[in-house]
């Protein structure tokens, strides 16, 4: 019974010590697992853009007058040539009794001026003709020798003059006509209104219609917005210093467009002039605009229209057998970048040499191989050396 109860002693006091060993022994830190990859490899940059319709006609009044209803509406194609408004001539304003009588006694002395300068005219035509047969009997008379020069000379200038007086006549004949029109017109008297077609300047569809209503339109005022759907392009701005590295030529991808799939797109012009504009946090930035053209067939895009939204990714960078790591996965020791290597069930601090730096994953130069488990989001629990189990098994 003394051995007995010595040994049962001995067990508990083995099985109590093995329990602290237990709970004292440092367990393996759950941790994320991704894997080192090779292979196609691209960074872009990654922004809002909008649609826009590259050849866009702005139609205005091409004069004042008064507009007719405006039947088209957004989505109606249009040729080139198809009158899309209508414009006619103002109607004459009321007058008042003043006005009226002013205007009455401006027409009555047009009609007697234009009576006076015809009268003008006849006695200047009766001069004229007069000096006519003067020269030509000065003429006769100094083939003859019974005239001298001086005299022949002085008949040609009585009928150049003349000449010229019968010409001021009748200029003053077209004067007291016009006269005569701006009072008549004043007064009402004009003819039937005239019409003017305002026309299509391009085969396309109307993007606005900027005034629906009839009524009177000054010159230049805008009517209508019409567009060439298959110019579509995407516009894309991005900060400055992002821009420096996109040049024409690069290629683009665009989804969250609305539509299955991506579109294949390729950047045609980068604008040399920056703009101003606040971003989110009330930061001023400097920002580019970039113009990309959609290389897919038009069949594919058909739904998109002029200013809807779509995510655009514009290449800046690309490599065919790169190796690269998750860019969680990095971290900084000292000055240099390191990662967690996973051998033999523990975290190995390695150094590494970080490339080019995409959204969510980095290439890595030197310091890793394809196929090797590094840690994601290394914690302070994660240390070199330390036992790690993958989170989940």
């Amino acid at each position: 019974m003394r051995w007995l109860k010595r040994g049962l002693v001995l067990l508990l006091g083995l099985s109590i010590a093995a329990a602290i060993a237990y709970a004292l022994w440092p367990k393996r830190v759950p941790v994320d697992v991704t894997t080192v990859q090779r292979g196609a490899f691209r960074v872009s940059l990654d922004e809002d853009g909008r649609t826009r319709v590259e050849r866009r006609e702005l139609i205005t009044a091409p004069v004042a007058g008064e507009l007719a209803r405006v039947g088209l509406r957004p989505g109606d194609p249009v040729t080139r040539g198809q009158p899309v408004a209508q414009l006619s001539s103002l109607a004459p304003q009321l007058l008042d009794a003043r006005t009226r009588a002013q205007a009455t006694s401006s027409a009555r002395a047009a009609e007697d001026a234009q009576t006076q300068a015809r009268a003008a005219v006849t006695l200047a035509e009766r001069a004229r003709a007069f000096a006519q047969g003067e020269l030509e009997r000065a003429q006769r008379l100094g083939e003859q020798g019974a005239l001298n020069q001086q005299a022949l000379d002085a008949a040609r200038l009585e009928l150049h003059s003349r000449t010229e007086a019968l010409a001021a006549a009748r200029a003053a004949v077209d004067v007291a006509g016009h006269q005569l029109e701006g009072a008549r017109a004043l007064l009402g008297a004009g003819g039937a209104a005239a019409v003017l077609p305002v026309l299509a300047p391009l085969d396309g569809v109307v993007l606005r219609v900027l005034r629906e209503d009839a009524g009177a339109v000054p010159a230049g005022t805008p009517l209508l917005e019409v567009g060439a759907p298959d110019s579509l392009e995407i516009l894309v701005d991005v900060l400055s210093a992002d821009a420096v590295a996109v040049s024409p030529g690069a290629s683009a991808w665009i989804d969250g467009w609305g539509g299955p799939g991506t579109l294949a797109a390729r950047v045609e012009r980068v604008e040399p002039a920056a703009f101003t504009r606040l971003s989110a946090l009330g930061v001023e930035e400097q920002r580019v605009n970039l113009h990309l053209s959609l290389t897919d067939p038009a069949e594919r895009w058909r739904g998109l229209g002029d200013g809807f939204r779509v995510d655009a990714h514009i290449v800046t960078w690309q490599g065919d057998d790169v190796v690269s790591v998750a860019s969680s996965a990095l971290f900084r020791h000292g000055d240099d970048w390191a990662v967690f290597v996973i051998e033999d069930g523990r975290a190995r601090r390695r150094l590494v040499v970080p490339g080019h730096a995409a959204a969510l994953s980095t290439e890595i130069v030197s310091g890793l191989g394809a196929g090797q488990r590094v840690i994601a989001h290394p914690g302070e629990r994660v240390r070199d050396g330390v036992r790690v189990t993958a989170r989940g098994l």
